[in-house]
């Protein structure tokens, strides 16, 4: 989706370069991106994919539709729920 005069478009090019514009679009910008609360299912893959790949953000987040590496490192790293703990058959979603 980010196309060489994006950064014309979101007047980033005052002091920034395309590279930065680019990234900012990508992590920040993007309306694809998924902002919603994970859910326990998310939870559970993302723990699948940490196992199999280690600290690989970028290729952890390909397997969650609109999510970013950021959200995934920032997930794997922030205390998850109570019902993430429990049998998948006690979580209501």
């Amino acid at each position: 989706m980010w196309e060489r005069g994006c950064s014309q478009q979101f007047h980033c090019t005052q002091g920034r370069t395309d590279q930065q514009c680019m990234g900012r679009w990508r992590r920040h910008l993007d309306p694809a991106i998924n902002r919603a609360p994970w859910r326990g299912a998310e939870d559970a893959a993302l723990a699948m994919q940490v196992h199999r790949h280690g600290s690989q953000w970028s290729r952890i987040s390909r397997a969650f539709a609109g999510r970013t590496a950021q959200q995934c490192r920032a997930r794997c790293g922030a205390p998850l729920p109570p019902t993430a703990l429990l049998p998948a058959h006690h979580v209501h979603q």
